[in-house]
């Protein structure tokens, strides 16, 4: 799946992401100390569940 769809979907659900500025692309998910141990793991769910 292209990075800007990952991208594009996890937008629509609340969940920011980005894609990276390389010549191979790839969706970046980069949390921080500004996410709560439950919004990280509701990221790391809608990841998943890309597979």
């Amino acid at each position: 799946m292209p990075p800007e769809t990952v991208v594009e979907k996890k937008y629509a659900k609340g969940i920011i992401l980005s894609s990276t500025p390389y010549r191979q692309s790839y969706a970046r998910f980069a949390p921080s100390l500004l996410n709560n141990e439950q919004e990280i793991e509701q990221a790391l769910a809608e990841v998943s569940a890309l597979a």
